[in-house]
């Protein structure tokens, strides 16, 4: 039988990466239904719960900032095979914090598996994503939407496959059944990611042979004082901001409405199936339209505004204060993020390129932005969330951040002199220069 093409390799190793993905996507939420409840049970207050969440966060942010600069000199495999195993001790040891007795010790506990969980989906993640442009070069855009769309189907999977089992398996049992369907997969896929690695450390032998001059890392600096990179930044973390600042007070506002907490689910879901079916017409047609990324980004955000507004809605707006309203605004804050999550990482390399076209390590830079910002994103967002919505109540502080994103918006679209075309991206091909590290057989 004739062996595939190393086109068709490629393709095969990125859609076992989108797969594993969207598995490793449900342990971001899948948590959420079981663990609030249990902690409450155990006479737990909200706000330390909230406060025991958000520890996932701080140790995402901290893992993928030392992976944007250090990832270079590690096995790429390695990481993904260190990062999956913490992913299932961390899913075990949760599954039996239910035994402990003592409040402090499961406190305690469950704040350190946290840490765990977060560090480890951003191991994975992190390489995840610095994959695509050296698989792919030329279909960024595109390959990142593919892998959000996967994203989309795992968190919205994540808390129903959660409910199902917390309902007939029990707390440690669901846990327990999680991880043994990681370390399946796990089994099943990692011979074949293995095998294609090295011929991506092959390619990247022959790059070194015909590459003479010395490549460093880009300096960080550097990098900070880019006024593109802030920009990008800053319009891509409050734009996102706005699907977490709704989560601490949704649920009330939900019941405000006469519905139910399966309601709440479901609406809730609504935003990330809607992120997943966007990521559909965004894969199609993100390479053949004619748009500067700064026109996507700035619609992406005008949506997300709407979305905001809707949401609520504030009584200027002459909405009907009904649940149909609400879902049609969670609907359009889902499919906002698609037009601007997929193109993040492409427009931090294209100005990375540009700000040091000979620095290597590019691509896990700007994996490790995207990864560090999503923490960051969530934990900000949830603080500002529940601080707009005490001190002016659910529908005028989703106004007054809904505005406050408009003028994050209107900076940008000042500022922001983007000429990149979508039709113009990473069409030189071969392999990255960061790949070159691999040569240096560094060990974790």
């Amino acid at each position: 039988m004739k062996s595939p093409s190393k086109d068709m390799q490629k393709k095969l190793f990125f859609y076992l990466i989108c797969t594993l993905t969207l598995i490793d996507m449900t342990n971001f939420v899948y948590l959420v239904p079981i663990l609030p409840d249990f902690l409450l049970n155990k006479g737990i207050s909200l706000s330390l719960i909230g406060i025991i969440l958000s520890f996932y966060q701080i140790s995402s942010i901290m893992t993928s900032l030392y992976l944007g600069k250090n990832l270079i000199y590690y096995s790429k495999i390695k990481i993904i095979i260190f990062g999956q195993i913490l992913l299932i001790i961390s899913n075990v040891g949760l599954g039996f914090i239910n035994y402990f007795s003592s409040e402090s010790l499961i406190i305690i506990s469950t704040i350190l598996l946290r840490l765990l969980q977060g560090a480890s989906l951003s191991l994975v993640c992190a390489v995840f994503y610095s994959y695509i442009p050296v698989l792919f070069p030329e279909e960024l855009e595109k390959s990142y939407a593919f892998l959000e769309i996967c994203t989309g189907i795992g968190l919205a999977l994540g808390p129903v496959i959660a409910g199902f089992l917390y309902e007939y398996t029990g707390f440690t049992l669901s846990f327990l059944i999680m991880s043994l369907v990681y370390l399946i997969f796990m089994f099943l896929v990692l011979p074949y990611m293995i095998k294609m690695n090295k011929i991506l450390e092959e390619e990247a032998l022959k790059k070194a042979a015909e590459k003479m001059d010395e490549v460093k890392p880009i300096d960080a600096l550097k990098m900070l004082k880019n006024k593109d990179i802030l920009l990008t930044i800053m319009v891509f973390w409050f734009n996102l901001m706005s699907y977490c600042v709704i989560q601490p007070d949704f649920s009330d506002h939900i019941h405000s409405y006469h519905g139910t907490d399966d309601t709440v689910g479901m609406i809730f879901g609504l935003g990330d199936l809607t992120y997943a079916l966007t990521g559909f017409l965004v894969m199609h047609y993100i390479n053949k339209i004619h748009l500067s990324r700064k026109y996507l980004f700035i619609f992406g955000g005008i949506l997300s505004m709407i979305g905001l507004l809707i949401i609520g809605p504030e009584k200027f707006t002459f909405l009907p204060r009904n649940l149909i309203v609400v879902s049609i605004g969670m609907g359009i804050l889902g499919c906002s993020q698609m037009f601007y999550v997929p193109i993040f990482i492409p427009e931090i390399l294209d100005i990375l390129k540009e700000i040091d076209g000979k620095a290597k390590g590019n691509e896990e830079m700007a994996s490790a932005l995207f990864i560090a910002g999503i923490g960051g994103i969530s934990f900000m967002g949830s603080i500002m969330g529940g601080f707009l919505s005490d001190e002016c109540g659910f529908d005028r502080g989703m106004t007054i951040y809904a505005l406050f994103s408009l003028g994050i918006i209107g900076i940008y679209t000042g500022m922001r002199k983007s000429t990149y075309k979508l039709t113009e991206c990473q069409k030189k091909g071969g392999v990255l220069d960061s790949e070159l590290a691999l040569l240096e057989d560094t060990k974790i």
